[in-house]
């Protein structure tokens, strides 16, 4: 799998997978939650009770239809969100690599340092 690494320091780093994103698709607002995008979340949850309300004035199938328009969505552009959200908290784009999972991402981009821990 394809991940891309961001860092915001030589000895910090996440890997975020590229492509399509199954627990952004099935919890929706509560993945953002737990990844601390609290305005996405409250801008998810104010579209589905926008659905709610419009499914009052059309048929009964159309707030099936957004919700669901609304889930594959946050699946296709979670990554990406969440790229951008890192963005935005100072992380920067290291590299795109292939790996098995994240943390061999992050080990070949930076090294075993970042799966040491330091002795206290």
């Amino acid at each position: 799998m394809k991940y891309d690494v961001y860092s915001k320091s030589d000895d910090c780093a996440l890997a975020i997978p590229t492509g399509f994103n199954f627990f952004a698709f099935l919890f929706h607002w509560c993945w953002l939650i737990a990844l601390r995008m609290y305005l996405f979340a409250l801008i998810f949850i104010l579209l589905v009770f926008s659905a709610i309300l419009l499914s009052e004035y059309l048929e009964a199938k159309a707030f099936a239809y957004l919700s669901f328009i609304a889930w594959l969505a946050l699946g296709l552009y979670g990554n990406k969100l969440r790229a951008w959200h890192l963005r935005y908290r100072g992380y920067k784009k290291v590299a795109s690599i292939e790996a098995p999972n994240p943390e061999k991402a992050v080990q070949s981009v930076l090294g075993n340092f970042s799966a040491q821990k330091p002795n206290k």
